[in-house]
């Protein structure tokens, strides 16, 4: 749905729900953010016994 496909929502005494279009700019900004943020971050590299123990020789000698 588009912004034009919509009617605008309105006070019994006509007019605009400011407060209405104040929350879901946040909470569509909110998601957007959580999206990008998402998309940003990189896993933590997993370490398995194998890998540390690949490494253990370098070490001891």
């Amino acid at each position: 749905m588009t912004r034009l496909d919509e009617d605008i929502r309105l006070h019994r005494d006509g007019s605009i729900d400011y407060a209405y279009y104040l929350q879901r700019g946040r909470v569509m900004r909110s998601e957007q953010a959580h999206r990008l943020f998402r998309k940003a971050t990189v896993p933590a590299p997993r370490w398995s016994l194998r890998d540390l123990w690949a490494v253990f020789p370098r070490f001891a000698s």
